[in-house]
């Protein structure tokens, strides 16, 4: 029995849901990296250069950039 066949007896298509298949596999692995991405922004310290005051925008902006990150996954 050729691929195929066995393919196309499991009630699968060839060029239908093995793609989509392989896009949900694609899609899952993007997500890994953009979540791996955010978490960076998460950890990021704000350098010793900047007031208390300042720091608390960077911690803004590191959020806000993290937010971003996650979001291209639904949009």
């Amino acid at each position: 029995m050729k691929y195929k066949d066995l393919i196309e007896a499991h009630g699968l298509t060839l060029h239908g849901d093995i793609e989509h298949f392989a896009a949900l596999v694609e899609a899952a692995a993007r997500a890994d990296e953009r979540e791996a991405c955010a978490k960076v922004c998460d950890a990021l310290p704000a350098p010793d250069i900047y007031s208390n005051t300042d720091k608390s925008m960077w911690d803004v902006t590191c959020i806000d950039c993290a937010t971003a990150i996650r979001a291209r996954g639904t949009t």
